[in-house]
């Protein structure tokens, strides 16, 4: 039981911190600026 807790908290954490990257300017702007780089490679291949 001691060990279910332990991984429930670990992955309670790691999803928080997820939250965190996402939501985060430089995230947002990595995203907006690799939309088209993903457009271009799907039209050339």
């Amino acid at each position: 039981m001691m060990e279910l807790n332990r991984a429930s908290a670990l992955n309670r954490a790691r999803s928080a911190e997820l939250d965190r990257v996402y939501n985060s300017a430089s995230w947002k702007i990595g995203r907006f600026v690799m939309i088209p780089v993903r457009i271009l490679r799907k039209i050339i291949n």
